[in-house]
């Protein structure tokens, strides 16, 4: 039976839009649609993908790298989303407001561990793979540390360590002190992604009601219940848990 989830539905077209919003605004109303959704889903993935080990190594293992790897990839966006609001300072008007609005009340957002973390994994790992920075991760690497290269038929579900030690326990290395272990600092990493995907939508949800719902207030939202299969709704919540594993998947 399907699961019906509310929704709010504003319609508007881009002809509509084109009469009260300036070629800019309705570019920096793109970039941010297009930000936010994409947050929006590494949010949901990373989120299934955060929880407790097994106690199977190979299992953890590849829990961690997808979990990681997943955190990585909401990383990426979250610091894109943040520089073009940075940038939209500079932009008259709402877009320039709403900037000025949001990297002010949460100023926070580069004052904290979780951040260093995530500046220190984004520069040297999540987007800017090298020779030299993986010399200077190998670098990093005890020579009594064990690796594993997990091969299956199936490679899609196969997984090998020794990538996660140099560009991840090895980067964050520099960053361990007497409050912070390895495994505290990616529990920071993550937490800060969470609550920055939180405000990085505030600055969205603004910029849609003063650029739409504000000029146009013959447009109003409209509650919308969607069926969705039971299959396609899970309670993050609960115990469901990202599959780390995945059959019959077509080449």
């Amino acid at each position: 039976m399907p699961i019906e989830k509310t929704y709010f539905e504003t319609k508007i077209t881009v002809g509509e839009l084109r009469q009260k919003l300036s070629r800019s605004e309705l570019a920096a109303l793109s970039v941010s649609s297009y930000c936010a959704s994409d947050v929006n889903n590494f949010s949901k993935l990373t989120w299934l993908s955060n929880f407790e080990p097994s106690g199977s190594t190979a299992i953890d293992w590849m829990k961690y790298g997808q979990e990681v790897g997943l955190l990585r990839a909401l990383t990426i966006r979250l610091f894109e989303f943040w520089r073009f609001i940075q940038r939209c300072k500079n932009q008259n008007g709402d877009v320039g407001e709403i900037a000025c609005e949001v990297t002010t009340e949460f100023f926070w957002i580069e004052d904290s561990v979780g951040y260093d973390v995530a500046s220190k994994i984004r520069d040297t790992a999540t987007a800017h793979t090298s020779l030299k920075d993986a010399k200077q991760a190998a670098d990093t690497l005890a020579d009594e540390l064990e690796i594993t290269f997990l091969d299956t038929a199936n490679r899609h579900n196969s997984f090998y360590s020794l990538g996660e030690e140099a560009f991840i326990f090895g980067q964050l290395s520099a960053l361990i002190d007497d409050q912070h272990s390895v495994g505290d600092l990616i529990e920071c990493w993550f937490g800060w992604a969470e609550s920055v995907a939180n405000v990085l939508t505030v600055f969205h949800v603004r910029l849609v009601e003063r650029l739409v719902l504000n000029r146009f207030p013959e447009c109003r939202p409209v509650e919308l219940q969607i069926p969705f299969p039971e299959n396609l709704v899970i309670d993050g919540s609960g115990p469901v848990q990202l599959p780390v594993y995945v059959e019959n998947m077509k080449p």
